[in-house]
């Protein structure tokens, strides 16, 4: 086996790290910790599924942020891996669903279907993230859409552990 059979599987694994953009992630990580914390957050359990959850919007958002900028990153020599073809538009949409699906059931897995509130703030957060990424190359707006996020981010997290939930509601 030489270290060509290696190396590809290891750059491709790379340029899906690039469409996520992970290296920017412990953003996300020291604020979900700094929310669940401040909101009175004991349950282990329920930080790992709110961190994992974030973690999946975070990531969906960069993958969504791609593909809706594909065409302004090939006009202005944006070496992305969607430009480069290293990861298809397929792959990328299809990550992008599972990591939404993902998202969802992990929040679903700490919060009752009947929390109206909850729910209305993690669907504001996923059409935030999704307005920003259509918005962002054309309007000063996005700022505040950034801005919008971030707060829905902690307001969800924090509608979750106040809701006092602490056993996981069931998947089916």
């Amino acid at each position: 086996m030489g270290t060509t059979t290696i190396a590809k599987p290891l750059n491709r694994f790379s340029e899906f790290l690039r469409l996520l953009r992970v290296s920017n992630s412990p953003t996300l990580i020291s604020e979900v910790l700094c929310v669940f914390v401040l909101s009175g957050g004991v349950s282990i359990a329920q930080f790992v599924a709110l961190l994992a959850m974030g973690l999946c919007l975070y990531l969906f958002g960069y993958a969504t942020n791609d593909l809706f900028d594909l065409k302004w990153d090939r006009g202005h020599g944006n070496l992305r891996p969607l430009v480069l073809q290293t990861v298809s538009i397929q792959e990328a949409t299809t990550l992008s669903i599972i990591l939404l699906v993902s998202a969802t059931l992990l929040f679903r897995s700490h919060v009752s279907a009947e929390n109206g509130t909850a729910w209305s703030l993690f669907g504001t957060l996923v059409m935030l993230i999704l307005a920003y990424n259509v918005l962002h190359k054309k309007s000063a707006s996005y700022k505040l859409l950034m801005a919008g996020t971030r707060a829905f981010l902690a307001l969800t997290i924090a509608e979750v552990v106040f809701s006092g939930i602490a056993q996981p509601a069931r998947l089916y």
